[in-house]
């Protein structure tokens, strides 16, 4: 019998597991270039395919500019999937990228 108390963690039998998790685009000028090359080196960092996803079109995340085609503004809500061995930390590591970096850390002046 199965302890559900006890549940063993998560594994992954299938190595091209799909996984999906939805992320904001924070940045105030949206995707734009310096964005989406951080994100793309992110991504080129694990073995995962990623792919973006925003209002049926679809990028490459590891291509700058696939993703720069998205056109993604401020706000907007990105489906990102991850399919291989480490979807999940690379799921975790490019929905970070996506937050908005302090003022002076881009050189951007503050109030």
């Amino acid at each position: 019998m199965i302890d559900l108390e006890r549940r063993p963690p998560i594994v992954f039998v299938e190595p091209r597991t799909s996984l999906i998790r939805l992320a904001r685009v924070d940045e105030s000028l949206g995707l734009h270039l310096r964005v989406a090359a951080r994100f793309a080196a992110m991504a080129r960092r694990f073995a995962a395919e990623v792919r973006v996803r925003l209002d049926g079109a679809e990028a490459d995340g590891k291509s700058v500019l696939d993703l720069m085609c998205l056109g993604a503004a401020c706000g907007a809500v990105l489906e990102l999937e991850a399919r291989g061995e480490d979807a999940e930390a690379a799921l975790a590591a490019l929905s970070a990228q996506l937050v908005a970096p302090p003022a002076e850390a881009d050189g951007r002046p503050t109030d």
